[in-house]
C-alpha cells in the first residue's frame, strides 16, 4: 500500500511535470520566435518608411547645375540609386533577421 501511494504522489506528479516543461519550453520558443519575426517586420517597415520620407522631402538640385549633367544622367538619379541600394539593405538585414529567429526557434 506504501509502494502505491509513494507511485501515486510522486511519479505521476513528476511525469506531468516533465510533459508540461517540455511542451512549455516549445511553445515559449515559438511564441518568442514569432514576437521576434513581427518585430523585424515592424523595424523593417518603419524603415521602407524612413527612406521614403527621406527621398521625398530631399532638398531640390539646383537647375543650372542639372543642365548640364541632365543630358547624360536624369536629375534624380542619386535619390533613386540611394533608394534602391538602402532597400536592398533593409531587405538583407530582414532576410538576415528572420533567418536567425528561425534558426532559433528550430534548434529545440
Amino acid at each position: 500500500m506504501v509502494k502505491l501511494i509513494t507511485f501515486l504522489f510522486t511519479t505521476i506528479p513528476a511525469l506531468f511535470t516533465a510533459f508540461l516543461a517540455y511542451y512549455g519550453r516549445k511553445y515559449t520558443t515559438v511564441v518568442a520566435g514569432l514576437l521576434a519575426m513581427a518585430s523585424m517586420l515592424l523595424i523593417f517597415i518603419s524603415c521602407i518608411n524612413l527612406i521614403l520620407q527621406t527621398v521625398i522631402n530631399l532638398i531640390v538640385v539646383p537647375t543650372w547645375l542639372l543642365t548640364a549633367i541632365g543630358i547624360f544622367i536624369p536629375s534624380n538619379f542619386s535619390v533613386v540609386l540611394a533608394a534602391v541600394v538602402s532597400g536592398k539593405i533593409c531587405r538583407a538585414a530582414y532576410d538576415w533577421g528572420i533567418k536567425k529567429t528561425d534558426l532559433v526557434v528550430k534548434a529545440n
